[in-house]
């Protein structure tokens, strides 16, 4: 019963450290845990590249399973979560490979991109360029492209958030307050090159 004590005692300090942003040091002692939470923990750690822990998908799918082979329900969903996830990267890549080239098949690519779209945040990018173009076969549709370049920003993106400003200011809305807002964070972001 000690060692059990020691154990959940090492979770429970270790997610409480995880709540208050503390992931780096938040990661040794659920480490130092054999609990099916600390594993789940470990595996969105890995999952979203937090704690000093590089993102890891084959990693965080190991540490969620062994959280389910325990019980621990919750890492089904971050598994199926996970299949998604990658899925929809699939579809991205393989867009890419349609768009470009010699071979492209821009019919194909569309299609691809248009799968992703919903839940990957560089094929949204990819996907709204030609929708606001009206590129490559896509119907012009400046709403949805609109839509997926926000989705793209929030997610990170930053072409995306660019995109949005030059929107802005070239739109018909015209709303130049929003675009030096989207501008600004465009140029103050450290990764141009995302």
């Amino acid at each position: 019963p000690t060692a059990a004590k020691a154990k959940d005692a090492k979770y429970v300090f270790g997610n409480a450290l995880a709540e208050a942003g503390h992931y780096d040091v938040a990661i040794g002692f659920l480490k130092a845990s054999d609990t099916t939470e600390a594993q789940y923990l470990l595996g969105t750690f890995h999952r979203d590249g937090l704690g000093g822990a590089e993102i890891n998908i084959p990693t965080a799918v190991e540490y969620f399973s062994n959280a389910l082979e325990k019980g621990y329900i919750a890492a089904q969903d971050a598994l199926y979560d996970l299949r998604d996830q990658l899925t929809a990267w699939k579809k991205y890549s393989l867009g890419r490979r349609y768009s470009y080239g010699p071979q492209s098949d821009h019919a194909k690519a569309n299609e691809l991109f248009l799968a992703a779209s919903n839940t990957e945040k560089d094929a949204a990018f990819e996907y709204a360029n030609r929708l606001y173009k009206g590129e490559h076969g896509v119907t012009q549709n400046v709403d949805e492209a609109v839509r997926l370049y926000t989705f793209a920003s929030e997610k990170g993106v930053i072409k995306a958030t660019f995109a949005l400003a030059k929107h802005q200011l070239t739109s018909q809305v015209n709303n130049a307050a929003d675009a030096i807002h989207l501008y600004v964070s465009y140029l103050c972001t450290p990764f141009l090159f995302v």
